[in-house]
């Protein structure tokens, strides 16, 4: 998160959007699905932006099987 903000202060577009979706993975990795879906969709960069939907619907895709799962 340090770097997040290391870059977003020298308005780097296009590291902000890489670190958003390699921290977004960590997060789904590691079940953290609510804060991967936040990150995922702050990326705005048109060629992370595919990868990124396709993470968003496995993070959605996980977090209701995990509540399935709780009911």
């Amino acid at each position: 998160m340090k770097a997040l903000g290391i870059f977003e202060a020298k308005g780097d577009k296009d590291a902000m959007n890489l670190l958003n979706y390699g921290l977004g993975n960590l997060y789904y990795e590691i079940g953290k699905v609510n804060e991967a879906i936040k990150l995922y969709n702050k990326i705005d960069d048109p060629k992370l932006k595919a990868d990124s939907y396709l993470m968003l619907a496995q993070s959605f895709h996980k977090e209701f099987f995990c509540l399935l799962i709780v009911i």
